[in-house]
């Protein structure tokens, strides 16, 4: 059983504001993009509850399950304010991006109160591999100017968050693997998991206050990306099982 994901998701914002007036002149901006994406597939390949006679195979048993799962975005907010009047004028501009990204799959290979009569391999094998790729960015600018004074302040955040919790399981449980009228050659119990982040938060902001007697302006930025994978794999022979 293979089960392949793909995501990908893209979210821009913009805003731009313009202000101009004879004795004075504000000017505010917005800008966001957000996206939110989850991934939550079960995947199971199982042979249960097969006794008589069972599984026979001239040759090779394989009971696989497969998962991949690919999460690609792009979140992007810019905001511009502009702001110019003889008196005193005034700009603001806040932009801001992020996303949230889940990947949590559940994959499971099993062999449950059976018999394999195989003259070849048996693999009994899960596996997992999923990816995030996860890019912020956020630009803010703002500009005010007056005769008699000009306040300008531009704020910019880009957030990433990502995170991956996979169980993965291979399991043989009171089963009998191979017979006396035939051996099987290898048998493999195997689960992996490989899991990768990668996370891109940037901010970029400006803010410039002109004015003949005063001016004043104020910049902030921040960027926060916080990765966490938290994986479950095993493979396990249990149960009374007969190799």
């Amino acid at each position: 059983v293979t089960r392949p994901a793909f995501v990908g998701a893209d979210a821009g914002g913009l805003a731009l504001t313009v202000a101009v007036g004879s004795s004075g002149a504000a000017s505010v901006s917005f800008g966001a993009a957000v996206a939110i994406n989850d991934v939550a597939n079960i995947i199971t390949a199982s042979i249960t509850n097969s006794r008589t006679p069972g599984i026979v195979a001239g040759g090779t048993v394989d009971v696989l399950a497969v998962s991949a799962a690919t999460v690609n975005v792009l979140t992007v907010g810019i905001a511009g304010a502009v702001a110019a009047g003889s008196g005193v004028s005034f700009s603001f501009a806040a932009a801001g991006s992020g996303s949230g990204n889940d990947i949590a799959n559940t994959v499971t290979a099993e062999v449950s109160n059976s018999v394999i009569d195989a003259e070849g391999d048996v693999t009994v094998k899960a596996s997992d591999a999923s990816t995030i790729h996860a890019d912020a960015g956020a630009g803010a600018f703002s500009v005010a100017g007056g005769a008699s004074g000009g306040v300008s302040g531009a704020f910019g955040a880009g957030i990433a968050q990502s995170f991956i919790a996979n169980v993965v399981n291979a399991h043989v449980h009171n089963s009998v693997i191979s017979t006396a009228a035939n051996k099987a050659q290898q048998v493999l119990v195997r689960a992996e998991s490989i899991s990768l982040i990668d996370a891109v938060a940037a901010t970029a902001v400006l803010a410039v206050g002109a004015a003949g007697d005063a001016g004043v302006s104020l910049a902030v930025a921040g960027s926060f990306v916080e990765n966490i994978i938290i994986n479950a794999v095993e493979a396990r022979v249990d149960g009374g099982t007969s190799i």
